[in-house]
């Protein structure tokens, strides 16, 4: 019944629509699923880790740019917008960074680009914080660098599926990558905070 309602501005019927939600809401109960586990374990009990309140910061804000990344994704792609701007990196055949022609499609697609380039900055931006911070043990601060390692696979993958356009295999490399990638910033920033929920608790 809802997918014989058309919702305006988006080339999908409200039955479609109501996929994206779903997507999004998936992500987060993943990570709740691994701060209730990281919580409850031996390590988060007996090897307390104590970072500055850059890092913190740095985390939640890389937090927030992928989750907001993760739904332009999924708005994205429940509209069939993936090869909306056939060349990669540039918006055009001619070599413009701006697409000649927008339409809804056209935007949706380009403002995932575009925060990709802010999600990457930040990351890198995360990662060298932890370097910096005296406090960060050395297995979180290879956790940063994981971080950069994905996000510069992350957007190969991305280049992949419009050179390959829309191979099976590089689209579903493309969303897994996404999803480890906001797992394991989530993973970071959550143990990074562990010494701050501490305090909280006892207070």
């Amino acid at each position: 019944m809802l997918d014989a309602v058309d919702v305006p501005w988006f080339h999908m019927s409200l039955g479609q629509m109501l996929r994206i939600p779903h997507g999004i809401v998936a992500q987060l109960y993943v990570c709740l699923l691994i701060g209730i586990a990281v919580a409850c374990s031996k390590f988060w009990i007996e090897r307390p880790v104590s970072v500055g309140d850059a890092v913190r910061h740095a985390g939640l804000v890389c937090c927030a740019l992928l989750m907001a990344q993760l739904t332009i994704a999924a708005v994205m792609r429940h509209n069939a917008a993936g090869l909306a701007i056939p060349t990669f990196p540039c918006s055009t055949a001619d070599g413009g960074w701006l697409p000649a022609a927008w339409d809804f499609r056209v935007g949706i697609h380009f403002a995932h680009r575009a925060m990709a380039v802010f999600v990457g900055a930040a990351l890198i931006w995360l990662a060298v914080t932890l370097n910096r911070d005296p406090q960060a043990p050395r297995w979180l601060r290879i956790g940063g660098a994981t971080l950069v390692a994905l996000v510069v696979l992350q957007i190969l993958l991305g280049g992949e599926i419009i050179w390959t356009f829309r191979r099976a295999s590089m689209t579903t490399a493309h969303v897994v990558v996404g999803a480890l990638l906001f797992a394991l910033t989530f993973l970071v920033t959550w143990v990074a905070h562990r010494d701050r929920l501490e305090g909280q608790s006892a207070a």
